[in-house]
């Protein structure tokens, strides 16, 4: 019969003696992807000579001969769902004892998660939005002013020609005012 002694995450000890439970469910964080499980064989006969394998589902689903020393180790899993599923061989090497299963999860980091994405797709668009409607009144803000610069230009212009054209009169009655008196003589 197998049993799970111990469970190392980043090298520390996470749980101990955890063998009577038939149901283990854990859930890790992104920083503990480091794990390692101490396993042991109750067989006091032949102790050093069991044989157990295991296999990660969810990231191998081939079974794997342990190790001697009967610690199983993963090194950076990635995020997800795994279940570690053991099972110690019977005389003769032969598979057929019961299965100890562990189920476990490593979460992803916050910025890996689909309301993270999402909420930052969501950011962006609006910060987008705000950008473009900001340029739009720069532009219209800009346009304004330009047409009101040509529009008082219009107006200088426009007095200025008044100006002038009242200048030519002004000269032309000048010029008759001196005019007529030579005439009359």
């Amino acid at each position: 019969l197998i049993y799970f002694d111990k469970i190392l995450v980043n090298d520390k000890s996470y749980i101990g003696g955890i063998e009577n439970k038939k149901n283990i469910r854990l859930s890790f964080n992104y920083k503990q992807r480091k794990i390692s499980f101490k396993t042991g064989i109750l067989d006091y006969f032949s102790e050093k000579d069991n044989l157990f394998r295991y296999k990660m589902e969810g990231l191998n689903d081939n079974w794997q001969i342990a190790p001697p020393n009967h610690i199983i180790q993963y090194e950076e899993l990635p995020a997800g769902e795994y279940k570690l599923i053991v099972q110690a061989a019977r005389s003769g090497n032969v598979f057929q004892g019961p299965e100890r299963v562990i189920v476990f999860e490593i979460s992803p980091p916050f910025w890996d998660t689909g309301w993270f994405q999402v909420l930052s797709v969501l950011i962006s668009a609006i910060g987008l939005y705000f950008l473009i409607k900001y340029r739009l009144h720069q532009r219209f803000q800009a346009r304004f002013i330009r047409s009101q610069k040509e529009s008082q230009l219009a107006e200088m212009r426009q007095k200025t020609a008044e100006l002038q054209q009242q200048t030519l009169v002004l000269e032309m009655q000048a010029l008759r005012a001196q005019m007529n008196p030579h005439f009359i003589f």
